[in-house]
This record gives C-alpha cells, sequence and structure tokens, in this order.
C-alpha cells in the first residue's frame, strides 16, 4: 500500500477508502499468483477479473489521472507476475 500510495500520491482520505479494498482483493490475488495449476493466460484472467470487480469503487475514490494510473500498475504487476513464472520464478 505504501509504494502504491507514494506512486498515486493519495490523500490521506484516500488511503484509509482503499485499504479496505487492497485487503479484500489481496488474499485472492495471492492465491490465483500462487496456483501451479493455472496457465499463465487463465492467471491473468482471473486477476483482471478480481481488479475488474473492484474497478467502479476505485474509481470513486481516485481522480481519473490516479485511476488511469492505478491500471497501468497493476496491468504491470500482472505482466510480472506471469513472466516471473514463466521464467521459473
Amino acid at each position: 500500500m505504501q509504494a502504491l500510495s507514494q506512486q498515486l500520491k493519495l490523500t490521506p482520505q484516500q488511503k484509509i477508502q482503499m485499504l479496505p479494498i487492497l485487503k479484500e482483493e489481496g488474499p485472492k490475488i495471492e492465491a490465483i499468483k500462487n496456483n501451479p495449476s493455472l496457465p499463465p493466460m487463465q492467471k491473468m484472467k482471473q486477476l483482471r477479473a478480481i481488479h475488474n470487480e473492484s474497478a467502479p469503487q476505485f474509481q470513486k475514490i481516485l481522480s481519473p489521472a490516479q485511476y488511469q494510473q492505478l491500471q497501468a500498475i497493476r496491468e504491470a504487476d500482472i505482466k510480472k507476475a506471469i513472466a516471473k513464472k514463466r521464467a521459473g520464478g
């Protein structure tokens, strides 16, 4: 949350509003990333589905520019996780 907060330049109020959403999706995201039986494309689809579920909540909290940046960060995280798994990490 700290890194995300700095990247998006969140206000204290935004941090408070976002924390419960991020805490809720955290375990779901980790479970998908760490599931060895899921092929990479399936992982990407499932991760995007989780992100899409919380997107409307984040859109209400963040400015349009912050929201766009959040989407870019999340997409990069998905790609990084998939690449890491492909490399045997």
